[in-house]
């Protein structure tokens, strides 16, 4: 509203700063509109046009939000891209030229630290919010499918979405072979989770923020402490793990290579304790201290 923005631009104003570095596109707009004295680098976590319509939020909604952004890319000074397929549809759509990385999430390596302890062989953890793009349907019929395998989601979200969770839960009698442990602080995720047999993250490839834009902390969570971890075969997975060598990837949107998937890597001690290894060391790569340096390297091309 008219009062926030205005005590945003006084503390800008105020701050000294050299740069002025945004994630909301709403702000980052109302910067590039009024033509802050301070360099603005913007950083994007999807198109929300496209966003817009993977939610049905109708076409002038997506409209007003194309506007918006092309006014914002039009006036920043740089762009962090959290994947390089968000990048690419920033170049693409918006004609975007100027300097510009793709800098991932992070994971915070103080809290999450390789605790994995081999697992079970039967539990498979999932750790989110329980948002229709995070691909829970498919994960629930994976695990019906398998008669062997439990699941534990870890995390919770809002009274709807959990009361769709748990009906589709009922429906497919797996009541008994699910537990929901609703929403954990992030220093409890690693207790939750260390004792499973693996960690998923089932992507579905319709919607354009989980199958490009994405960058999910949950898998930089689970590669630092260690879970073997099954995703989806989708590009803005690709970008950070690798079939067979950091993780065991499985075609997006089908149940029954999900069921193959999990039903593997919970089976096999040896594979799965390759995957963990090799996701502990590259989680390395994916620090706060990297990410930071990475954007102070952004940062200084525009001061």
């Amino acid at each position: 509203n008219s009062v926030f923005f205005r005590a945003f631009r006084k503390g800008v104003a105020k701050s000294g700063a050299d740069v002025l570095w945004l994630r909301s596109d709403k702000l980052a707009a109302h910067a590039a509109h009024r033509r802050l004295k301070i360099p603005m680098v913007y950083e994007a976590h999807l198109v929300g046009e496209l966003w817009a319509r993977d939610r049905n939020a109708g076409e002038r909604k997506a409209a007003r939000l194309h506007e918006l952004e092309r006014d914002l890319y039009a006036h920043t000074s740089a762009v962090c891209a959290i994947t390089q397929g968000l990048l690419d549809e920033v170049r693409e759509r918006f004609d975007y030229t100027g300097p510009a990385d793709v800098i991932p999430s992070a994971v915070d390596t103080s809290l999450f630290k390789p605790v994995w302890n081999g697992g079970d062989g039967r539990t498979v953890a999932w750790v989110g919010t329980l948002q229709f793009w995070k691909g829970l349907d498919v994960l629930l019929r994976a695990i019906a499918m398998s008669a062997g395998l439990q699941l534990k989601i870890v995390g919770g979200g809002k009274p709807e979405d959990e009361q769709r969770l748990r009906d589709e839960i009922a429906r497919l009698n797996i009541s008994e072979r699910v537990e929901l442990t609703g929403r954990v602080s992030q220093q409890d995720i690693s207790l939750h989770v260390k004792s499973c047999a693996c960690a998923v993250h089932p992507l579905p490839p319709e919607h354009s923020i989980s199958a490009r834009f994405t960058s999910p902390l949950k898998i930089f969570e689970y590669m630092a402490i260690g879970l073997p971890i099954v995703a989806a075969n989708v590009p803005s997975v690709q970008e950070v793990l690798h079939d067979a060598d950091n993780a065991r990837l499985f075609e997006p949107g089908s149940v029954e290579a999900l069921s193959n998937a999990l039903q593997e890597v919970s089976g096999n001690r040896e594979l799965a304790s390759k995957l963990s290894n090799k996701a502990v060391i590259d989680s390395r790569d994916y620090s706060y201290q990297r990410r930071a340096e990475k954007l102070v390297k952004l940062f200084q091309q525009v001061k």
